[in-house]
């Protein structure tokens, strides 16, 4: 096509082009990127994407990894906003894998009977916090632990919560005491 030409040729000689109605002005790369901020040949696309439920800064840290070299990636903590600026198709792959992380969490709490709960809250904590997936609070007052976290990982607290939260092991001793005396018979 005629449109295809042009590209060809614009593209050949460095050239950018504005339309302004039915008109294609023709200028430089330099001149284009002083009127519009931007290089001509610049394909990235900008996505805001609003967070309901995972904090900005772990889904900036699996992002980071997606993006290609011309993408950025912007992230507000206050407002749980992510600005994603990349191509179309990496933009699609970060869509996807903020869908796959931003996840409603689940907050319960596990009244512990034979265990205390500065023990449990240390053995949770481990798995937890070293994925940063989740959080452990110990109320030592009520012998209780708060669990916060996907629902997934709440459900695995709940199962390492029911392995710790066993009755000891007791042995029961029945002795007789016997008074010996001895004599010399």
């Amino acid at each position: 096509t005629i449109k295809d030409g042009l590209e060809i040729i614009l593209q050949a000689n460095n050239l950018a082009y504005e339309r302004r109605g039915n008109i294609l002005y023709v200028m430089t790369e330099p001149e284009y990127r002083l009127l519009h901020g931007e290089s001509f040949k610049d394909t990235r696309l900008v996505r805001t994407i609003n967070l309901k439920y995972t904090k900005p800064e772990a889904i900036f840290k699996a992002l980071e990894i997606v993006k290609s070299d011309i993408g950025k990636i912007i992230v507000d903590e206050e407002s749980g906003t992510v600005i994603l600026v990349d191509t179309a198709e990496r933009i699609r792959e970060m869509e996807k894998i903020v869908d796959s992380l931003d996840q409603p969490t689940l907050t319960k709490t596990f009244a512990l009977q034979y265990t205390k709960a500065k023990e449990v809250q240390a053995v949770l904590n481990s798995r937890l916090d070293a994925k940063k997936t989740g959080t452990v609070v110990a109320d030592e007052r009520n012998n209780q632990v708060i669990v916060t976290a996907f629902p997934s990982r709440v459900k695995e607290a709940e199962e390492i919560i029911k392995g710790l939260d066993r009755k000891t092991k007791q042995v029961l001793l029945e002795v007789r005491v016997l008074k010996v005396i001895l004599k010399d018979n």
